[in-house]
């Protein structure tokens, strides 16, 4: 089991509106629309493979600014397993992509194993290569078998024939589609596709893999068939694995650590140890233990619905995500 750090939960206070609705005092006013404190993520010295310090993100439009993420400051070990969660709208996938190199944060630093994710405005190369990236959708290319689409990154890599195939080989054995290697994305059920995504962003053998929802669309047995395979996966490889998941009963059974967001702008609200050895059986998800982390967080989110007054956006039905 990887040792993990743990951060403390602050929540909001809500105020009342009085029965004739006047308006409210300056202080109660205050309170109401008052976030939760920021929370610290850091590592000591040395600790952390990636690592975001100030972290912030604003987008910018003509006729409006959008404050996405403010003072994001975390670490996270080798071959450790990190979940994001948080309601919608509350930067997780922002904060995936700036990790992921696509965006650059408006205030900040990214680095990955100390380098800079960032040198101005140009990035890393060094740096992006240890990355893999999976999204919700698999983007596979649909006249491109099995095979091929495993070993586009080998392709783009200018990789010979003959070493793309025997990494497509080895990587359909290690996600659980042997004998589908000449198979197109039209043959293959949801969770298949999945699994094609995977191994196409471990092909280059990164050292850290980003996942943003990438089992949110499957039905709830094949949800819980391939977050088994991800642990499988993610132990087979070492790699270190961010996931953004808006189940928090999944993040709890992955993960090592869970980063738990507020609402926008997304800062970190509270950081959920979960020290329960790999790999886990799905029975765990029935132990007092495992329920009481998943209450916990669900009524940090919901505290932060009541603060915003959003409806209740941050589940989805079946399975670990229930």
């Amino acid at each position: 089991m990887r040792s993990d750090r743990s951060g403390g939960t602050h929540p909001g206070t809500a105020g009342a509106r009085s029965a004739v609705a006047e308006p409210d005092p300056p202080r109660a006013l205050a309170e109401r629309q008052a976030a939760p404190s920021r929370v610290s993520g850091l590592l000591g010295d040395g600790e952390a493979e990636i690592e975001l310090r100030g972290v912030s993100k604003r987008y910018r439009s003509r006729d409006r600014e959008t404050l996405a993420l403010t003072g994001i400051d975390l670490g996270i070990r080798r071959q450790e397993f990190v979940a994001l969660v948080g309601q919608s709208g509350c930067g997780k996938t922002t904060m995936l992509r700036i990790l992921a190199g696509l965006i650059q944060p408006t205030t900040g630093e990214v680095t990955v194993a100390r380098r800079p994710l960032w040198h101005g405005d140009r990035r890393d190369d060094d740096a992006l290569r240890k990355l893999g990236l999976v999204f919700q959708d698999a983007h596979l290319f649909p006249w491109y078998t099995v095979e091929d689409n495993i070993g586009l990154p080998l392709r783009l890599r200018d990789t010979g024939k003959a070493e793309r195939r025997r990494r497509a080989h080895e990587l359909c054995e290690l996600v659980g589609l042997q004998g589908f290697e000449k198979a197109l994305p039209r043959e293959l059920s949801g969770g298949m596709r999945q699994r094609v995504a995977i191994a196409r962003a471990l092909s280059y053998a990164p050292e850290i893999l980003l996942l943003d929802e990438p089992f949110g669309a499957l039905d709830a047995m094949t949800r819980d068939k391939m977050n088994m395979e991800l642990q499988r996966i993610a132990g087979a490889t070492s790699a270190t694995v961010v996931l953004v998941t808006h189940s928090i009963a999944e993040a709890v059974f992955l993960a090592d650590r869970v980063v738990l967001l507020s609402a926008r702008p997304g800062r970190i609200r509270s950081i959920t140890e979960v020290d329960a050895p790999h790999p886990r059986a799905l029975d765990v998800t029935a132990e007092p233990g495992f329920q009481q982390k998943v209450l916990a967080l669900r009524a940090q989110l919901a505290e932060d619905e009541e603060r915003t007054g959003d409806e209740p956006r941050f589940e989805r039905a079946g399975g670990l995500s229930e």
